[in-house]
């Protein structure tokens, strides 16, 4: 029975209403199942899981047990950290000269003196790094490393009080969390806080809660995102890959691989377990008949005696096995008996082929090509660049987005707090544009940068550079283009390079190479 509980004027008290006619049941059933949900036929898709929630705590221990016990999880993360990174990614200052008003000349000029500072300031470990360890490259691996394995990481920007020049702290993720006392969500300010980052109305990072560990005991320290007077920035939170919308923390990067990689590595152990009994097992004696038996191999050999070898005609025979060697075959052995080989087919001869298609699904499926996961090339020219392209394609968007995250932030903080120290002149209009007095476009067009990566090695240089003067000669592409394709420098910075060497060269009385013919090298002394 269906009760009414719409109160009206007149009938203040429910009221019961008739039940559903047998062809009203079915029409509501029809239209339930009309309403697709992706499924071929009814449950077809299975389970229907709901991940707006992640039990981070988990996923983090088993991302760094996974990275201590399995080589496949640590393979594929020491392979990005050292295409995506290698030593660290390298500033090219670009200024925008159209937009500052100054000549080509002007801006570059001004690039090469921000990339020097910035270069020196960052190598050295005393200024950069919070706890005076690291350079900026080798912290943009630890925190990389550390936001794939922990799902995010925070960086803290903190300022010497001598120098007044920022350095960098990396915290990890697991400890960004909720203190205790706001486990209800909601600060006194009315801002909600979701897993140790207390966010604004409009999903801003407003502050992160860092827990620390002091006297036997942990405490919660609160680190704003930006300075209350000055809005500089404080702390930045990086991530292992892209988040949905309204995902306020990250997940450690290989957790969906998880399950296959600990099989994987299970299977492994166990078809290495099953060669090494089968190496210690070689043989098996059996009887194949009723009869005298005896120990024809261990018998003899072990305690240095013969062995009496029994006759189907009543004789015996006597075999002296410690005179045998390491392989020696026994002939003579007792009637009824038999040598058999233990199991000849371990470890499984496919065993190898199925680890090379769960590691090529395993790489692939984070945008790494497999020959570059398991570092095997095949002697086909176009094959082993199409994998150098490929992975050309997912290096240029991961340093992209690192750039942005990761080192933009830090040299901007370091161009502001040399230029307010006086360590670096000013440029015209910098710090007005910067604090909002002017177009902030200015500020962007002096702070405009490109972040370079490793240049990987051409597959075959020769045929590489032959396909670049082809293209710049049919103007279809630029020397910009050529020159970050062979050596990841622009054409600008390797142009003045070149112009460096030759002037040496001829300083030193020496040829300049040419590609049109043998050059032999000469010094006048």
């Amino acid at each position: 029975m269906v009760i009414d509980i719409s109160f009206g004027k007149k009938n203040k008290k429910p009221k019961a209403l008739p039940a559903p006619s047998k062809r009203e049941v079915a029409a509501l059933v029809n239209a339930v199942d009309a309403i697709w949900a992706g499924d071929k036929y009814p449950g077809s898709f299975g389970l229907t899981k709901d991940y707006r929630y992640s039990d981070r705590t988990t996923l983090i221990k088993r991302s760094r047990m996974l990275l201590e016990e399995n080589l496949y999880f640590s393979a594929l993360l020491n392979r990005i950290i050292l295409n995506e990174i290698n030593t660290g990614l390298t500033l090219e200052s670009t200024p925008v000269a159209s937009v500052l008003g100054i000549s080509e000349d002007q801006a570059s000029d001004y690039g090469d003196q921000i990339q020097t500072y910035y270069s020196l300031y960052a190598d050295d470990a005393e200024q950069v790094d919070y706890k005076k360890q690291k350079t900026v490259g080798q912290l943009q691996v630890f925190a990389r490393r550390t936001a794939i394995i922990s799902g995010d990481a925070l960086i803290i920007y903190r300022q010497n009080p001598k120098t007044l020049m920022p350095n960098m702290e990396i915290v990890a993720g697991e400890y960004i969390c909720t203190p205790p006392k706001y486990f209800n969500g909601v600060t006194k300010q009315g801002r909600k806080i979701v897993q140790g980052i207390e966010l604004s109305p409009k999903g801003e990072h407003v502050a992160y809660w860092v827990r620390v560990a002091k006297k036997n005991k942990f405490e919660y320290k609160r680190i704003p995102a930006r300075g209350e007077k000055s809005g500089r920035l404080n702390a930045k939170m990086i991530f292992s890959n892209e988040r949905r919308i309204n995902q306020v923390r990250g997940v450690p990067l290989f957790a969906m691989a998880f399950y296959m990689v600990k099989e994987l590595d299970r299977y492994r152990d166990a078809e290495q377990r099953a060669a090494t009994v089968n190496a210690l097992l070689p043989l098996i004696v059996t009887k194949t008949e009723k009869g005298a038996g005896g120990t024809p191999v261990s018998g003899g050999g072990v305690v240095k005696k013969t062995e009496q070898i029994p006759q189907p005609d009543g004789s015996v025979k006597e075999l002296d096995f410690s005179k045998m060697l390491p392989g020696t075959v026994p002939e003579a052995l007792p009637f009824g008996m038999e040598i058999t080989s233990f199991q000849t087919n371990r470890p499984n001869v496919n065993y190898g082929k199925f680890e090379e298609i769960v590691t090529d699904l395993f790489a692939f499926s984070f945008n790494i090509p497999p020959e570059i996961f398991r570092l095997k090339f095949t002697n086909s020219f176009a094959a082993s660049r199409q994998a150098n392209n490929e992975l050309d394609v997912y290096l240029k968007y991961s340093r992209e987005n690192q750039g942005i995250d990761f080192n933009q932030p830090f040299y901007v903080e370091v161009l502001i707090s040399a230029i307010l120290a006086g360590k670096i002149p000013e440029p015209p209009g910098f710090l007005k544009s910067w604090r909002g007095q002017t177009d902030r476009v200015i500020f962007l067009a002096w702070t405009s940068s490109f972040w370079a990566g490793l240049s990987r090695p051409s597959v075959d240089i020769k045929k590489d550079v032959q396909a670049m003067n082809e293209g710049i000669a049919g103007k279809v592409i630029d020397m910009d283009y050529a020159c970050r394709r062979l050596t990841g420098k622009s054409f600008g910075k390797t142009a003045k390079t070149l112009s460096r060497n030759f002037k040496q060269l001829e300083e030193l009385g020496l040829s300049i190479p040419s590609a049109n013919k043998t050059v032999t090298v000469k010094m006048m002394i």
